[in-house]
């Protein structure tokens, strides 16, 4: 696999897989190899298991767009905030997409020495949201 290729490499390589992998987060058959070498952003960011999906068909919610950090990442911690405004729009016209937008805030880089006196909660005077 690519990312192991990397990772062989040079084990703190910020590394960042993302995107719509239409797979489910309970099958993770199609995910299974980036779990063994990867971390999901979710965890990192502490998001909700009720706050994870990206996507609902016949009002069911499931979440399918997915982001896996290597270690290194997941080290230096950050936020992740998937923004439910498709997903429940009134109507199919009122979407811009049929999946929610996710953003996330990572760390590729090690942490300069103002965001470590701070504890790595702002980078460059933008302050940084922890999730709940």
């Amino acid at each position: 696999m690519f990312v192991e290729s990397i990772l062989d490499l040079d084990p703190e390589a910020s590394v960042i897989v993302a995107g719509d992998m239409n797979e489910y987060a309970a099958a993770r058959s199609v995910l299974h190899p980036l779990s063994t070498v990867l971390h999901d952003a979710n965890d990192v960011g502490r998001v909700p298991a009720a706050e994870r999906y990206t996507y609902a068909y016949d009002q069911h919610a499931q979440e399918i767009d997915h982001i896996f950090v290597s270690s290194a990442v997941a080290a230096r911690g950050g936020g992740v905030e998937h923004v439910h405004v498709n997903t429940w729009a009134r109507s199919v016209g009122e979407r811009a997409s049929d999946h929610d937008p996710t953003v996330a805030r990572l760390w590729v880089c090690e942490a300069d020495a103002n965001e470590q006196e701070d504890g790595g909660k702002s980078s460059g005077g933008i302050p940084y949201l922890e999730s709940s």
